[in-house]
């Protein structure tokens, strides 16, 4: 667990196979420490909070990246990805996690 926040970002280009057209990709992410957080249906949780965002280029060529996602996700410990997930771009939405079962 990072005890300071971690930053990844990556960035590089997709060839498409058919065409050869080029996208220039960039995918960004920020890891926070554990904290505590609830959702509507668990309390008292805890959770890594990341942030990331993408954007690409692709349909425009034009050396603009523009933003494709953009979200904060709550990751809780023994129940996993999208606790709680917050979606900022391109439109606005909410997930909370609620049914959880092991294998």
């Amino acid at each position: 667990m990072p005890t300071s926040i971690v930053c990844l970002i990556a960035e590089g280009t997709i060839t498409e196979e058919s065409t050869g057209t080029v996208i220039r990709v960039r995918h960004a992410q920020l890891w926070f420490p554990l904290v505590p957080f609830s959702n509507p249906y668990h309390s008292n949780q805890r959770c890594i909070k990341q942030y990331e965002r993408w954007l690409d280029d692709n349909g425009h060529y034009d050396g603009v990246l523009r933003e494709k996602l953009r979200r904060d996700q709550f990751i809780a410990k023994g129940k996993g990805m999208a606790f709680h997930i917050f979606q900022y771009a391109p439109t606005r939405w909410r997930a909370h996690g609620r049914y959880y079962w092991r294998w």
